[in-house]
């Protein structure tokens, strides 16, 4: 006879409703006041589709959160819950699985690691999050710059950020960011030592522009791995 093993456990007949959550850049709002996920790059189109390909239908167990990424990540995971509970009534069940890309991530992680969370997220799965803080966010932060690389995110990034700064009457980017403000930049900004001046290192948080949102996450990462959802953390390397 044949012994017949099985790896690993079969996955539920009924899967959980799955949540992307894009990062910056990711939402948009549209003329009617509604936010939709990333119209203008298209970026999660493919996550989408082949999701939907693969037994999720959207609006029934698929759903994108689009959100205002200005907006501090505290707030936004507010409404992330809002969001949840949403789903849960739509599904009439207890849990869902959460993707979350870059910044998104952090916005799960503030949700989960909060005293707002409920228990109901089985699955977090992170696309490149940056958990420590992107040094992309420093220029912005420090001197309303986009870049510095040129890319044609950045580009965009610049256009609606230099747009939305003369409609709302800021003489540049910086006062903008500052003023109104766009806190995800500040909340994105690295949590460890990433600035030279000439081959000296400078030591966080030692004359830099401190990020405390991020070190209150990190800090308290244990509520988070503790918290019994199943983490999976899909990250990239690229050279120095």
């Amino acid at each position: 006879g044949f012994i017949r093993f099985k790896w690993g456990t079969p996955p539920p007949d009924e899967p959980d409703p799955v949540i992307i959550i894009p990062g910056i850049l990711g939402s948009e709002q549209k003329s009617d006041g509604t936010w939709v996920i990333d119209p203008i790059l298209h970026t999660y189109d493919d996550l989408i589709a082949t999701l939907d390909a693969n037994g999720y239908t959207p609006g029934v167990d698929l759903f994108p959160f689009p959100y205002n990424w200005r907006k501090s990540n505290v707030e936004t995971a507010l409404l992330l819950k809002e969001k949840i509970d949403a789903v849960k009534e739509i599904c009439q069940c207890d849990k869902v699985d959460l993707v979350a890309h870059s910044m998104g991530g952090l916005v799960a992680r503030q949700y989960v690691q909060s005293d707002a969370y409920e228990q109901d997220v089985d699955q977090l799965i992170f696309l490149g999050t940056p958990h420590l803080g992107s040094p992309d966010a420093y220029l912005m932060w420090e001197a309303g710059e986009v870049g510095p690389f040129g890319s044609f995110r950045d580009a965009i990034m610049e256009r609606i950020l230099k747009q939305e700064a003369e409609e709302k009457g800021y003489t540049d980017v910086f006062s903008y960011i500052h003023v109104a403000p766009i806190s995800s930049v500040g909340e994105l900004l690295p949590v460890y030592s990433y600035i030279f001046d000439d081959s000296l290192l400078r030591s966080y948080p030692e004359n830099y522009p401190a990020n405390l949102f991020l070190e209150n996450l990190n800090a308290n990462v244990a509520i988070l791995t503790n918290s019994g959802v199943r983490i999976n953390n899909i990250v990239g390397n690229i050279v120095e």
